[in-house]
């Protein structure tokens, strides 16, 4: 009867505020005693997320909403904001690698904790910086892509700052197809601007901090034509290797006169230049079939055309992208009236 009483409990916090995680005091105040709150976690009905939160036993934490942060941030104090890579799974930024799977937050001028499931940040951080979603407090898209990109390697570093730029820019339609229509229309240039602006304003109050320098490094290169993180990857690892690409996006026809877009593109050597991603192609057996024979079709189209097209995949080393690349970029090059 106790073990239906505590399971009830249970479920009845799941249908008033989802699947959590939730504070130590609001399931006080809901009715669990301290001794009830230790026998549901010793039972398995509960999970210490952290000291002083819970969320129930198999429920995952949604950590792209906002809402699965607000029983940390009640207990961090009133100035603690979500930040680095929560902040960027909430407003869907890419993340470099590796990336840190605890809670980040930020809070200015607190000593820094030892949970190991949280990790604190005492950064800075001017009011403008801080945006309010679903009534908890998070870094701003800007703002976190300079807290990811600080002290990473050139390449690791663009991942969010492309992601930045992109989002800034077009809004939520950077998840979508419609951001190259949008990028590209009269006005594209100008979103673009003021995306850049922004980005330049967050990384020069943050000039002074520690792996900043590789951010003014990184963003005059950032460009928000990229369309995954393994293409902003790739781009990071050839400019720096002196084969920046000239094109991003490129429109070009294949033989049969069909149009397609390059992910990379070298038009003066008549050069393309294919990022394979793990989720290129889909996530089932039927629709990786399909997708793959459709690229084949492309690639002969493309190549007939007189093209050359270079392909890489995720996975590959870095020395192999830029070998690989570097051979088509050298070789005469085939030229098309």
């Amino acid at each position: 009867m106790q073990w239906a009483r505590s399971s009830e409990r249970v479920a009845g916090a799941r249908r008033r505020w989802g699947v959590g995680p939730w504070s130590r005091e609001l399931l006080l105040q809901a009715g669990w005693t301290p001794r009830q709150l230790e026998r549901d976690v010793h039972a398995g009905r509960l999970v210490r997320v952290q000291r002083g939160v819970y969320a129930p036993s198999g429920a995952e934490p949604a950590w792209d909403q906002p809402s699965s942060y607000a029983a940390m941030l009640s207990r961090a104090g009133p100035d603690a904001v979500v930040s680095h890579e929560s902040a960027a799974r909430v407003h869907r930024l890419w993340l470099p690698y590796p990336s840190d799977d605890r809670v980040h937050l930020t809070v200015p001028g607190r000593p820094v904790t030892t949970d190991p499931r949280v990790r604190r940040h005492q950064s800075p951080l001017d009011p403008s910086e801080i945006v309010v979603l679903g009534g908890v407090r998070v870094t701003g898209v800007a703002r976190t892509a300079v807290d990811l990109a600080r002290g990473k390697a050139f390449a690791q570093a663009l991942v969010p700052l492309d992601s930045a730029i992109r989002r800034v820019a077009v809004g939520e339609a950077a998840h979508t197809a419609a951001a190259r229509t949008l990028l590209a229309a009269g006005r594209g240039e100008l979103r673009v601007a003021a995306a850049r602006a922004e980005l330049d304003q967050a990384a020069r109050r943050a000039a002074r901090w520690p792996g900043a320098r590789i951010v003014s490094r990184c963003l005059p290169y950032a460009d928000p034509r990229s369309e995954s993180p393994y293409e902003s990857w790739s781009r990071g690892v050839l400019i720096e290797a002196g084969m920046a690409p000239e094109a991003l996006g490129l429109e070009v026809r294949g033989a049969s006169g069909k149009v397609y877009y390059a992910d990379l593109a070298w038009p003066s050597r008549r050069v393309l230049g294919e990022a394979d991603g793990l989720t290129k192609y889909g996530d089932d057996a039927r629709t990786v079939r399909e997708r793959l024979s459709a690229e084949r079709h492309r690639q002969r189209d493309l190549e007939d055309a007189g093209w050359i097209v270079v392909r890489w995949s995720a996975g590959e080393r870095a020395a192999v992208l830029t070998a690989r690349v570097g051979g088509a970029l050298s070789g005469p090059g085939v030229r098309v009236a």
